[in-house]
């Protein structure tokens, strides 16, 4: 890898192209030096460049989500898929800025972006500060009944009601999809759109993967809980 030149290794992978980005490396000033020239050049560790440039997409996860706790699951989104759109959102963002800079073609497409940008980021802070709460309380709830704790808890919230503002927010990524003709690109486009349609398209397996998560499993045991609870109000 070391030897490839920059331009080549986001050929490969346009996922490169950010990862390179962290590390300070422009494929635009650079695109022509090797991995292992650049890395000399900036004073980059070139071992931990590699490193990281080779964990792209290694990440497979085999985990029963049925089977593990409600802690464990919302920790689990969070540190994954939060976590992840929270890193690759500024990232598009910046490279769809240096499209329309450079064009005015793609003043729609940053537009478009920014808007999604923010939708996402109000939908993390929702499920962050409210919904992952919430469950959170539901349960300790379940384990150790309260009546007043759960009269005052679902006094503000029900399962039913956020789970909607969640189904109101899936398909974030429509305006994008129409606007892109579902992130297609052809390797004769400009780099910087090859890239930003790539991580799109990863963005969107991502956020489909946390929408199953959450409405088979932790919508759904969140669900089974608070009909529990509410039953046990009605007939105390």
């Amino acid at each position: 890898m070391k030897h490839t030149t920059v331009l080549d290794l986001i050929r490969q992978n346009p996922s490169c192209a950010l990862v390179l980005d962290e590390y300070g490396i422009n494929h635009h000033e650079h695109g022509d030096k090797t991995l292992e020239q650049i890395c000399a050049e900036k004073q980059v560790d070139c071992n931990q460049l590699q490193t990281s440039l080779g964990a792209l997409g290694s990440h497979v996860y085999s985990i029963d989500f049925n089977l593990v706790s409600i802690p464990f699951l919302i920790e689990y989104l969070i540190n994954t898929h939060h976590d992840y759109a929270k890193t690759k959102l500024p990232a598009i963002r910046k490279v769809v800025a240096m499209l329309s800079r450079h064009d005015e073609g793609y003043r729609e497409l940053e537009k478009t972006f920014r808007k999604f940008s923010n939708q996402m980021r109000k939908h993390i802070i929702l499920e962050e500060e409210v919904v992952f709460p919430f469950i959170l309380k539901l349960q300790a709830l379940y384990e150790n009944y309260d009546r007043e704790g759960v009269v005052e808890l679902l006094g503000k919230y029900s399962t039913e009601i956020l789970c909607h503002n969640h189904e109101h927010d899936e398909d974030e990524m429509h305006e994008l999809r129409v606007l892109t003709n579902n992130f297609r690109y052809k390797t004769t486009d400009d780099l910087n759109y090859q890239i930003t349609m790539h991580e799109l398209l990863q963005l969107q397996t991502d956020m489909g993967q946390h929408a199953k998560i959450e409405e088979n499993v932790l919508f759904k045991k969140a669900a089974q809980m608070e009909a529990v609870l509410r039953k046990k109000l009605k007939n105390a």
